[in-house]
């Protein structure tokens, strides 16, 4: 069953990371496997280098013969080895590793004819030169096949060194290492700090809308919109492109108790319909502030009461009238000090939290979440260039206008920041005008 070996109220809970420790042995083996295999290669490296020094080794080929002299089934067997290794050795192999194999094979020869006793007498003696023999056939597969050995350590190394080191990304996880392979936590340091003096790193969301082609982007009503006012840039391509692969979602969704009044006053539309007429009025409002203009109402407004069955056209235009209504003049004069980019940007990434919040089930759309405008947070900061397009302190009157944009939640009215900016002011109270 997949609950065998589970912890029990009975157990200890931690015995599993306890045993974390004790591995089966295969640890142990691989660690005995390479600490003998890097014996093995530096002997073979100490003596090429002693081979080097001496100046070759002479009486390799004289032990041979030594052997082939004594005219024994054991002697002929070593004796036709050993020519068998150097003749594959002089064909396949380097000259450094026939030097190798002969100094090696010299000390070996020696203690074979070294023993006093026949092979065929006696049991230690037959065993001594089968142990000879042995080495002699090891000897010859690992210098026969070294350099396969060393390219597999080089390629090793290379992968090693290339994959198994800290994740770096943009995302949640690279974002918030510690420099190091392995960490199980979550670190944000304080490196980069703003003028105020918090911390200037925004970690990537983990939303994951899908995006548009960079051709159905640029040839969609909201881009458009975008480029006639001067606001198109990474962030705005990037949420231009989440809203045209999601344009179908309904622009707005009423709650039961809203419904009536939302069928007698609106017809209804898409987000791909809809915020092309969003965006022109806004930015039609804002480019009059940033001109001084603060304080005329605005052409082609129209009051709420004129709502009857509307197309997006004509709602958008009681919005402008009610941007416009929801400033006082000062906060007027705020909008019209922030730049194009990030007027756009806010509406883009409002209307973007609906993709979320909006879903379509049984022919109908309805309201999975009565909080879009905190989905349409979760969105932006999903945007790879927002934090490097945006400073510190942009984000930061996007974010606030965002999360407090309305007054109400699921359990109480929502308490404004003391400490709340008249700019970030006015941009929460055109997002509560968006959401209405």
């Amino acid at each position: 069953m997949a609950g065998d070996g589970l912890p029990n109220p009975n157990d200890n809970d931690l015995s599993w990371l306890k045993a974390g420790g004790r591995g089966t042995g295969a640890r142990f083996a691989a660690t005995v496997v390479l600490w003998i295999g890097g014996v093995v290669l530096a002997i073979l490296l100490v003596v090429l280098v002693l081979h080097h020094i001496q100046g070759g080794t002479q009486d390799a080929l004289s032990l041979h013969q030594q052997l082939v002299d004594i005219r024994e089934p054991w002697s002929d067997q070593i004796a036709t080895d050993i020519e068998g290794y150097r003749t594959w050795l002089e064909n396949h192999g380097t000259t450094p590793e026939l030097n190798v194999f002969d100094d090696i094979s010299v000390v070996l020869l020696r203690g074979v004819l070294a023993t006093s006793t026949s092979p065929s007498e006696s049991l230690m003696s037959s065993l001594y030169v089968s142990a000879h023999a042995g080495v002699l056939r090891a000897l010859f597969l690992i210098i026969a096949s070294i350099r396969l050995w060393l390219a597999t350590l080089l390629v090793a190394g290379y992968f090693g060194f290339t994959f198994y080191k800290p994740y770096k990304g943009d995302d949640l996880l690279g974002q918030t290492g510690n420099g190091r392979l392995f960490y199980s936590g979550a670190r944000g340091g304080l490196e980069n700090l703003s003028a105020s003096g918090a911390p200037d790193v925004l970690v990537r969301g983990l939303a994951c809308p899908d995006y548009a082609t960079k051709a159905e982007t640029h040839s969609s009503a909201i881009w458009h919109t975008l480029s006639k006012w001067n606001a198109t840039n990474t962030t705005n391509e990037a949420l231009t492109s989440i809203l045209v692969k999601h344009g179908d979602t309904a622009s707005y969704i009423p709650t039961l108790e809203d419904e009536a009044l939302f069928s007698k006053t609106f017809k209804g539309s898409s987000l791909a319909e809809h915020i092309p007429h969003l965006l022109e009025s806004a930015l039609t409002l804002h480019s009059m502030y940033a001109s001084g203009d603060i304080t005329s109402a605005p052409q082609g407004a129209k009051p709420a009461s004129t709502l009857s069955e509307a197309n997006s056209q004509q709602y958008a235009d009681v919005i402008l009238g009610a941007l416009h209504q929801v400033l006082s003049p000062t906060l007027r004069g705020y909008i019209g000090e922030l730049s194009a980019h990030e007027v756009a940007t806010f509406i883009l990434a409002l209307e973007s939290g609906k993709i979320v919040a909006h879903s379509f089930e049984a022919g109908k759309w309805f309201r999975r979440s009565n909080f879009p405008h905190l989905s349409a947070r979760a969105v932006i900061h999903s945007v790879l260039s927002y934090p490097t397009e945006y400073d510190f302190e942009q984000r930061q009157r996007i974010r606030q206008a965002l999360v407090y944009a309305s007054r109400t939640s699921s359990f109480a009215p929502v308490r404004m920041p003391l400490g709340m900016t008249d700019d970030i002011w006015a941009l929460r109270q055109w997002a509560e005008v968006l959401l209405s």
